[in-house]
């Protein structure tokens, strides 16, 4: 069974030679790892960052370098400021924003010329091992990206002083991140697998969470009805577990502050969990017996009952040992 093919099958709860490990890695931290791969937004530097992660760590995916990801929301916020003429945004706004046309936005169109270079010059044995170019696709961001947009203060005051604007906001950011989304997969095919990174929710009530976020994500991944539907929240979402699937996600990839324990009784067999040692505290600066003690207890905690991926519950982080990761790879065979 291939690297991926294992991912998937934990991500399902079917059964799995042992306990699967995937890399919460970024260019980021590959182009500290990698001497002469500092451009980050390469595609050929993407393609080589991802050989050599497949030097450093053999058998482990890696799930955050090269994601195929449309680019609709430079257009759409050029929308939105021509629609707001110069005023502050408002749910009226929001309402008057014309959605772009995918095929008309220069920053899509460009990313798709990345993604299909990628697709092109990637090693078929990497395809075949980990799905790299083959069968994801990644959406735009509504909620962190509308933080960032409307700031942050002003977001967060507005989710109980003018739930209208948030409303209108997510509905108008939900509906560019699908219309993306679908054109991208009708130019690589259609995805089995696709990722949906949201940290700031975790900052949110669950009633907050249940009225602005759920059923935006719901939408968004309903889009592609046989994909594996991965949420990212590498945030303290303690407060959310009993509302959090309700999202529509199927494998949650949490943060190292939640208690897998906690988590796991949490989902009861409706979602999988991709998690969670402490990339900074524990990978990266942690003691050697601390590493190997962490990731025991993780995987005593999360393996038992299937659905269960082993990663860092957030980025690796710069500064940490390569042999580290594969050490979590090692420790999850031996577990078994």
């Amino acid at each position: 069974m291939t690297p991926i093919r294992m991912f998937m099958a934990a991500a399902r709860f079917e059964k799995t030679e042992h306990v699967p490990v995937a890399g919460a890695i970024t260019e980021f931290y590959m182009s500290t790892i990698t001497p002469g791969l500092e451009d980050m937004s390469d595609p050929a530097q993407q393609i080589r960052m991802l050989e050599r992660a497949d030097e450093l760590f053999p058998g482990i995916p890696i799930i955050f370098v090269a994601d195929p990801t449309p680019c609709m929301y430079p257009a759409l916020i050029r929308n939105l400021r021509e629609a707001a003429g110069g005023g502050p945004l408002s749910a009226d706004v929001f309402r008057r924003t014309k959605l772009p046309d995918p095929d008309s936005v220069p920053e899509n169109l460009a990313r798709l010329d990345e993604i299909t270079f990628i697709s092109e010059h990637m090693p078929e044995r990497l395809k075949e091992l980990y799905g790299y170019c083959r069968g994801l696709v990644r959406f735009e961001n509504p909620f962190d990206s509308l933080v960032e947009v409307a700031g942050s203060s002003d977001w967060f005051l507005k989710i109980k002083s003018d739930p209208g604007f948030i409303e209108a906001a997510m509905e108008l950011f939900t509906e560019a991140s699908v219309a993306g989304a679908k054109w991208l997969a009708e130019k690589i095919g259609a995805p089995d697998r696709v990722i949906l990174a949201e940290d700031f929710p975790g900052m949110i009530s669950a009633a907050a969470f249940s009225r602005f976020v759920a059923p935006f994500h719901r939408r968004i991944f309903d889009t592609f009805p046989e994909a594996l539907k991965i949420l990212h929240n590498d945030s303290r979402t303690t407060h959310l577990l009993d509302v959090l699937p309700s999202c529509g996600m199927e494998l949650f990839h949490f943060g190292y502050e939640n208690d897998v324990r906690q988590t796991k009784e949490a989902m009861k067999g409706r979602v999988a969990l991709m998690g969670n040692i402490s990339p900074m505290g524990v990978l990266a600066r942690g003691s050697d017996e601390e590493v190997r003690r962490a990731c025991v207890e993780v995987l005593q905690a999360g393996a038992p009952g299937g659905g269960f991926i082993f990663a860092t519950g957030g980025e690796v982080n710069p500064g940490t040992d390569p042999a580290r990761v594969n050490l979590m790879l090692h420790l999850a065979k031996e577990f078994n």
